[in-house]
Parts: C-alpha cells; sequence; structure tokens
C-alpha cells in the first residue's frame, strides 16, 4: 500500500491525510474521535460491497483509518490491530476479512463490530422426591408428616454457584451449592408437611452459574392433603352463641357482659360497636 501518510482522499468519504509525516498522538486522537460517524458509514458500504474492499482508493483510506484507530485507542493492544491491517494490505481479500474479524474485540470506538452469541445458561432439572425416594416431574401429593425434598439436577460439565426455591413466585432463601459437596444434585428438604403446608402450591428452583447466568427449573404443582376429618378452617357458626365480653368502660371502670350472637351477626361487630362507645381493652369468650 505504501506509506499511508502520503496525501490521499479516499473514495465514499471525507477524510484527507495530507502530511509525509505521522501526526503526533494528540493531534490523531482530536482528529479519530469527529470522524467516528464517517468512519460507520464507510464500514456500512464496506459490509454492502465487498468489492469495494479491491479498490485501491478504499484499500488507502482503510489503512489510514486502522492507523487513527490504533493511536485513538492508545493501548498496544488495539494498536497492534492497526499494525495487523496494514501487514495485509498486499492481499485486498485477507485486508477485507482482517478488518472486520479484528473488529469484532475492539467494539468501542467503531460500533457493535460482530458480537459473540448470547451465553446460555445450563438446562436445569427439579423433581419432588417421593416419601419412597421416587424422582417425579409430575405434579404430587403429599400426607401432614411426609417428608418434602425438592431435587434439582444440572449437568456435570456446568458450574452451579447457588440455588434458591421459589413457591407460588415468592423466593426463598438463598444456598451456596458447592459442587464438591453436593455433586450436581442439590436437593432442598423443607421437612416434615404441617398443617401450614396444606393447599397447593406451585413450586421451581433459580441456580447461578459461575459464568452469570442463570436457570430456572421446571414448574411442579405441590398439594398436601389436610388430615381425614380434619377441615382447613373451622366451619363458621349456624345457631346462637353465647359470648362473655370483659374490657374498660368510658369511665374507667371494668366492664364484663355476655352477649348472644345469632348469624349473620358477628361477636367483631359487638366489639366494634362497643369501641366506637368508648370501651377499651376488649377480648371475648369464647
Amino acid at each position: 500500500m505504501g506509506d499511508v501518510h502520503n496525501s490521499f482522499v479516499a473514495l465514499g468519504g471525507e477524510l484527507v491525510v495530507s502530511s509525509t509525516a505521522a501526526p503526533d498522538d494528540a493531534t490523531i486522537i482530536a482528529n479519530a474521535w469527529t470522524e467516528v460517524d464517517r468512519l460507520r458509514a464507510l464500514v456500512d458500504k464496506m459490509k454492502v460491497d465487498v468489492d469495494t474492499f479491491k479498490a485501491t482508493s478504499k484499500l488507502t483510506y482503510l489503512g489510514a483509518l486502522a492507523t487513527i484507530y490504533g493511536a485513538n485507542v492508545g493501548s498496544v493492544a488495539k494498536s497492534q490491530v492497526a499494525q495487523n491491517l496494514l501487514a495485509a494490505s498486499a492481499d485486498t481479500g485477507t485486508l477485507a476479512s482482517k478488518f472486520f474479524s479484528e473488529l469484532s474485540f475492539v467494539p468501542d470506538v467503531l460500533g457493535p463490530g460482530q458480537a459473540p452469541p448470547p451465553t446460555t445458561s445450563p438446562t436445569v432439572v427439579g423433581h419432588f422426591i417421593l416419601p419412597d425416594g421416587t424422582y417425579t416431574q409430575t405434579n404430587v401429593s403429599y400426607n401432614i408428616g411426609d417428608d418434602i425434598r425438592f431435587s434439582t439436577i444440572v449437568p456435570s460439565t456446568s458450574s452451579p454457584v447457588s440455588i434458591h426455591g421459589v413457591v407460588d413466585g415468592a423466593a426463598g432463601n438463598e444456598f451456596p451449592w458447592d459442587v464438591s459437596a453436593t455433586q450436581y444434585n442439590y436437593i432442598i428438604d423443607r421437612g416434615a408437611a404441617t398443617q401450614a403446608d396444606v393447599g397447593s402450591h406451585e413450586v421451581w428452583t433459580v441456580v447461578k452459574f459461575a459464568d452469570g447466568t442463570t436457570g430456572e427449573s421446571n414448574h411442579i404443582v405441590r398439594v398436601v392433603a389436610a388430615p381425614l376429618g380434619v377441615p382447613l378452617t373451622p366451619p363458621p357458626p349456624t345457631g346462637p352463641t353465647t359470648y362473655t365480653v370483659t374490657g374498660i368502660q368510658p369511665n374507667g371502670s371494668p366492664y364484663q357482659g355476655t352477649v348472644v350472637i345469632t348469624p349473620p351477626n358477628t361477636i367483631d361487630g359487638v366489639i366494634a360497636n362497643l369501641k366506637s362507645f368508648g370501651f377499651t381493652n376488649l377480648t371475648h369468650t369464647p
């Protein structure tokens, strides 16, 4: 290509280099930023029509851009990019291909270049473990007293670092995942099912990996049945109920009274009525 600092005007561009001696770095840096839009436009043209790379004026322009870019970045590694491009100038095809391959890791000045493909997280597979030790990915039922355990398995080629469970969209505590201790199957043991677990809940886990990605397991519905003969909540009263109400009267003296409530009236309504008259510290039995 010759000395890229010789005078020239590139086809399709306006950048002019008119000195036989290389300009100082400060001048190059100051001018380079004003040319960024023009550089991007030229790059777009080159991407559309590969044949333009073979035009001598385009190659000359490209060499100048590489020189400006290398000086502007100011780092040895990225300046080497410019030198690599100039060294390839004898082969127009090589220069064209190297230009864009080199841009793949220097996107901060000339735009995104050729970004690497997005990173995807490893597959995360969840299972409930039945009382007999069977693993299942289908909806599962437990009884009060059954041990509730959820297994999360990731590939042995992955690097999990932490995990947390999710129940009906509410995230639980985060636990570290040490593969030297648990391998690639992490089991969250909730313990024996209690009355508080009764009902139907959607459960899954979320795993964080060493590369910063996260993976979500499949969702499984867990049902804990109430004991036979025990309703989930006490039934509402169907007839009159007698309550004893105690508290403090507005004048400060103790109060105790008996009230009979017939549905749909409630004891809470009576208490609220007494409070509206200045009664305080009200309690009732039953």
